[in-house]
């Protein structure tokens, strides 16, 4: 943990951790390069798609585990309360996706409710069953992570992450060379393998992090199940909230003209955006972790915000060079078709990091404070912004990819104006510090 507050020292802490999230972020350029090396790519295209929004969203109430164990993970004692919690909600999170990928259920929610083409649901029933074990790997190395980070060691956290694109890539090319298999069902069974080898690497890293922390620390008796959930519940309900957007979002596309090719051009423009937008997302946890005085909590905001800022011009310069395009035809293989209106989903969703770099530092003040229902408030708001600015953009016929960016952006901004609302209410009277 940095015992200074300049940039500097803020940034060496944190670039591990951004670069754990920016190698993920290679997850989706992966798999749709794989699934572009075979027949039928865009139908998969589209159907990878969904199969990760469906799989994020229920992967959701075990994201917060990270900011969980991070601000209560103190002691030894309080490891184990949290250990426990996180094996009871991965059991639960499991048992759901089993449900929804191998029941009815499935065309329930994909093809009635969601509207999604029935070629693309079928392409991705499947894998998206393939993808079960997904939130139970991804809960167990996040709440370890959330320990590593409340020590202070992220370096690690950083190498495990380097393990799982390795796996991806390797698991993803034996099976195009090995197999006949079409290119989602290989990307899924490449992602759940990568997922598991990160998951075991961190468990058995976290646990030099474990060992040298205290037996006990003062309030460790107070930490009880019905403590965890108070505090958990209001991330882990918006995080739900928050990852139905991606869902919604299909199901707008699903709507417009050429959807197919819509959903195809949005995923492929995501699978280069996100890099960018995915950098800040680790921020919460070094608000939380760094911003322990007033002068670091206002170093740690200029970084925060010059970060996002960096990252938003950074995306208009690689468009306005025409990077994008090539990354798209070259890279991830996409057709010329796809990859031109991709383009335009690219350089709409500029504003994202920027935005994003702003809801980090907000959301680890808030955090920190344990005013953790501000965030269940703020994504409600997103999301109520979200529904109402995509059914604007798909009756006004707009291309498919700008009424998604538009609309993310819109309920970001609302997500933003709901935090500083709460926070500013909240000054008023005391929190807990």
């Amino acid at each position: 943990m940095p015992t200074q507050t300049s940039i500097r020292s803020i940034a060496a802490f944190y670039l591990p951790l951004a670069l754990a999230w920016l190698l993920m972020s290679i997850e989706s350029p992966i798999s749709v390069s794989i699934i572009s090396r075979t027949p039928n790519a865009q139908v998969l295209t589209a159907a990878f798609l969904i199969m990760m929004a469906v799989s994020l969203w229920i992967e959701s109430p075990v994201i917060d585990l990270l900011s969980t164990a991070t601000t209560l993970g103190k002691s030894r004692a309080a490891v184990d309360k949290i250990r426990n919690f996180a094996v009871q909600m991965i059991i639960w999170v499991t048992a759901i996706h089993a449900l929804v990928s191998l029941t009815p259920l499935y065309d329930l929610l994909l093809i009635r409710l969601l509207h999604v083409p029935v070629e693309v649901a079928e392409a991705a029933r499947i894998p998206l069953g393939i993808m079960t074990p997904w939130s139970g790997c991804i809960g167990w190395r996040r709440w370890r992570q959330g320990i590593m980070i409340r020590n202070g060691i992220t370096k690690p956290i950083t190498l495990g992450t380097v393990l799982r694109m390795f796996t991806i890539g390797g698991v993803g090319a034996a099976l195009l060379a090995l197999t006949k298999w079409d290119g989602l069902t290989i990307a899924a069974i490449a992602l759940v393998t990568s997922v598991f080898v990160e998951a075991l690497f961190i468990h058995f890293a976290a646990k030099p992090s474990i060992y040298d922390m205290p037996e006990h620390q003062e309030g460790d008796e107070h930490l009880s199940v019905g403590r965890l959930w108070k505090f958990h519940a209001p991330l882990s309900i918006s995080t739900l909230v928050m990852l139905t957007s991606t869902p919604l979002v299909g199901a707008a596309l699903a709507r417009v003209a050429e959807p197919v090719l819509q959903m195809a051009a949005w995923q492929v423009a995501t699978a280069m955006s996100f890099t960018f937008r995915i950098a800040t997302f680790g921020l919460t946890e070094l608000v939380i972790t760094v911003g322990t005085t007033p002068e670091a909590v206002r170093a740690v905001r200029r970084f925060c915000f010059g970060l996002g800022g960096l990252l938003g011009v950074a995306m208009v310069v690689i468009w306005a060079l025409g990077a994008d395009y090539w990354f798209f035809t070259q890279v991830l293989h996409a057709p010329p078709e796809t990859s031109a209106i991709a383009r335009t989903g690219f350089i709409a969703a500029a504003i994202f990091p920027v935005l994003g770099g702003m809801l980090g530092y907000l959301k680890g003040r808030l955090t920190s404070k344990h005013l953790t229902m501000a965030r269940l408030y703020g994504i409600v708001a997103n999301v109520i912004t979200l529904l109402i600015a995509l059914e604007i953009g798909v009756r006004s016929g707009a291309e498919g990819v700008v009424v998604a960016a538009t609309a993310i952006g819109l309920s970001q901004v609302a997500e933003l104006t709901a935090y500083i609302t709460y926070w500013r209410l909240k000054q008023r009277v005391p929190v807990k510090a």
